[in-house]
């Protein structure tokens, strides 16, 4: 087969179309598997890359991760594209997770639960000229929390070293804790909420001020017993921001 017609438009290889298979997750994720002019498509192209196609189809792998993986079977070099986002840098993929912290995106959780970013780079190659940015990422998508892994990695490619909270930006742990204090009302449950937050403990792994945020933390679990604890906290803060 010289060609396939998806859309009302016609690809000649398999490079374009799988440009746009991101766009079509849906769709695709039935065509790869069922529609014999795709699969026939593929396999006068290339044979091997059908038979990986194939191989990967009866794995138990949710659609959009399975349609993702195909892609970079049938075009290893272009850019990072996952279910209707395309990034140009690997920057721009941890930007983008920061958007919405502290909540998660549930399609960008999947480059951690599955190793995607990782899985991209060895199609691509790029783990053999960027090693250690290659076994940084193979670090953080070993960690068992894949909150905190999913978080780490947003801060590890964005390059970031501020808190990002409901799309505001916070230099460090005083002035996030100033703010989102007068937000709350309910200190108690905000408390509760931020003592199991793995996007601050992600962030504190890429701050320089380590120790504080890793007592705020503490400060946050402990706060149910005893406020004193915050008090004595925003006083240090306060203190801080007067030698400044």
């Amino acid at each position: 087969m010289t060609s396939y017609i998806f859309q009302d438009v016609e690809y000649e290889n398999i490079f374009t179309l799988a440009k746009i298979i991101y766009k079509h997750y849906d769709e695709f994720a039935y065509l790869l598997k069922s529609d014999e002019q795709l699969l026939e498509f593929i396999k006068d192209s290339d044979v091997e890359k059908y038979e990986k196609i194939n191989k990967l189809s009866k794995l138990a792998y949710p659609d959009e991760v399975f349609v993702f993986m195909s892609s970079y079977i049938l075009n290893p070099y272009m850019t990072f594209r996952i279910k209707n986002k395309e990034f140009l840098s690997y920057e721009n993929i941890g930007l983008d997770i920061l958007k919405s912290c502290p909540n998660i995106d549930s399609s960008l959780f999947q480059l951690v639960q599955y190793n995607l970013i990782s899985y991209q780079m060895e199609a691509a190659s790029f783990d053999q000229k960027n090693f250690k940015m290659y076994e940084d990422i193979k670090e953080i998508e070993r960690i068992e929390d894949k909150q905190y892994a999913y978080f780490k990695l947003a801060y590890y490619l964005s390059k970031k070293d501020v808190i990002v909270y409901d799309k505001k930006e916070y230099k460090d742990i005083y002035s996030f804790c100033y703010y989102i204090i007068k937000e709350y009302a309910d200190i108690e449950a905000l408390g509760n909420r931020l003592s199991t937050s793995a996007f601050l403990k992600a962030y504190s792994d890429y701050t320089k001020d380590n120790k504080s945020v890793i007592s705020y933390i503490h400060i946050c679990e402990e706060l149910e017993k005893n406020e004193k604890k915050l008090n004595d906290f925003l006083e240090r803060r306060d203190e801080k921001n007067y030698e400044h």
